[in-house]
């Protein structure tokens, strides 16, 4: 059985509908209503996913190879080293990045985003529910099964309450909704103790996009083709031997053809023939005559990697793929691994650390840089900044990540030197002393400085003393 086989049934409600020969997968997703009370459906938006849709994102994931490398290659990508920073100038936020750093360390803060990004990639959703015990904080950030969680939403589109539905129970977070199939679910907990992070969401709809969804119907052709495999190579890649018996002058009876065909019947490769001058044996080939799957399984896999936004670089296809284009995709896959990051910092920060942990709003979540040698053009040019002059040590080094930080003295005042002083008391009356500088006071008067000095000697004193009588 292939691996969407099981979707296949007739008995199966179908995923998916087709539009000139290719397969369209329906998503199924409830959207918020924008229209007037008065033609508004009063009955809360509690449409379910598509079950069927999710189970094939998983199974995608699990047996093609493609699929995991992308999503592995790109979960460690967006998941780097993650410290906390404060946009204040002075110290009042360290006590709270203190507590967030341990924080981080006491729930593997890496290791929890690593699944919930893996999640959001697969699914298109991550659901993680805050448990706290009473008056003592968090306790757990229980990740939670997305293809067991649904959405209940009132007809402007804001949540009402999460259920998740395992086997035939219901249990909900938030009060369940009066009527319709989620009426009668068990509260367990408040709506804001669970915290959906969402990933490329569509509109107004209430569930995220898997980034597999648009390369399934090229999986299920991918699929088709690599099951047929075996039989295309048997039929092709071992030569087919055509058989004759008898002549005109011994033309062979229908006895005669199946007794020779039972006789040739399990042969093989190794098997030795051995026959008298009436059996002709000739070989036909199929050079030329055979469709070239090649093009035709590289087509698809280009399709892939294109709808999973990995380089092909990335992934071991770099046989066509010069340096520049390798560089450009590179770059173009680190904007993209900065949008996922965005998403889990925004939703960390509004959902977890100042709603719960009740952090301020000035302390934030900071990511690692992506490449190395982003941290290390950060870095020169900063080092470039102080050897200029622009900016200070003590600047350099606050702008550094908080682990190279470190207590500098004080960036202290230059004085002013002796000779650009202008203190009152170093101006004289003698505006035809020659010997001295002047400048003009705020009255317009010129006023005499005694800090500049001509060497005489004494002969050329006199004579310059009797010149001025």
């Amino acid at each position: 059985m292939g691996l969407f086989d099981i979707f296949r049934s007739k008995s199966r409600k179908t995923s998916s509908i087709t539009e000139q020969g290719l397969g369209l997968v329906a998503r199924e997703s409830g959207k918020a209503f924008t229209t007037p009370e008065t033609v508004m459906p009063t009955r809360p938006d509690d449409y379910p996913k598509n079950w069927l849709l999710y189970e094939q994102y998983r199974n995608a994931y699990l047996n093609f190879p493609l699929v995991r490398a992308a999503i592995d290659i790109t979960t460690e990508q967006v998941v780097q080293e993650i410290h906390f920073e404060t946009t204040r100038e002075d110290n009042k936020d360290d006590e709270w990045i203190k507590r967030m750093e341990n924080f981080a360390d006491k729930f593997n803060l890496q290791s929890w985003f690593r699944r919930i990004c893996k999640q959001l990639l697969i699914f298109g959703d991550a659901f993680v529910e805050v448990v706290k015990l009473l008056n003592k904080g968090i306790k757990e950030l229980k990740i939670l099964n997305p293809q067991t969680m649904e959405i209940v939403r009132d007809p402007y589109g804001d949540v009402i309450c999460y259920v998740q539905v395992v086997g035939a129970k219901k249990i909900c977070w938030g009060n369940p909704p009066k009527e319709g199939i989620y009426a009668n679910a068990e509260k367990v907990g408040d709506v804001d103790d669970i915290v959906n992070f969402k990933f490329d969401v569509i509109g107004s709809e209430k569930w995220g996009t898997s980034i597999i969804h648009s390369v399934l119907p090229m999986l299920r052709i991918k699929e088709v083709i690599e099951n047929n495999l075996k039989t295309i190579v048997e039929k092709y890649a071992v030569p087919m031997l055509d058989f004759s018996i008898g002549d005109e002058n011994h033309p062979p009876t229908q006895q005669d053809i199946e007794d020779f065909k039972n006789a040739i019947k399990n042969i093989n490769s190794e098997t030795e023939l051995v026959h008298s001058y009436l059996v002709k044996v000739q070989t036909i080939g199929f050079e030329r005559k055979a469709l070239n799957l090649e093009p035709i399984i590289e087509h698809i896999e280009n399709q892939v990697i294109t709808g999973l936004q990995v380089p092909a670089v990335l992934l071991g296809r770099s046989a066509n793929i010069d340096r520049a284009v390798a560089e450009v995709q590179l770059r173009t896959f680190t904007r993209h691994v900065k949008a996922i990051q965005r998403i889990l910092k925004e939703m960390f920060e509004d959902k977890i650390m100042y709603k719960h942990i009740g952090c301020p709003k000035t302390v934030k979540l900071v990511w690692g840089t992506v490449e190395e040698r982003e941290a290390e053009a950060n870095i020169d040019m900063i080092r470039g900044l102080v050897k200029d002059g622009i900016i200070t040590p003590q600047k350099a080094n606050s702008l550094l990540p908080r682990r190279y930080h470190e207590k500098l003295p004080e960036n202290p005042v230059k004085k002013a030197r002796p000779s650009q002083s202008k203190a009152p008391d170093t101006i004289k009356d003698n505006p035809t002393d020659p010997t001295k500088t002047t400048q003009l006071s705020d009255d317009g008067k010129r006023q005499n400085r005694t800090d500049v000095a001509v060497p005489m000697d004494e002969e050329t004193r006199k004579k310059t003393k009797q010149s001025l009588k």
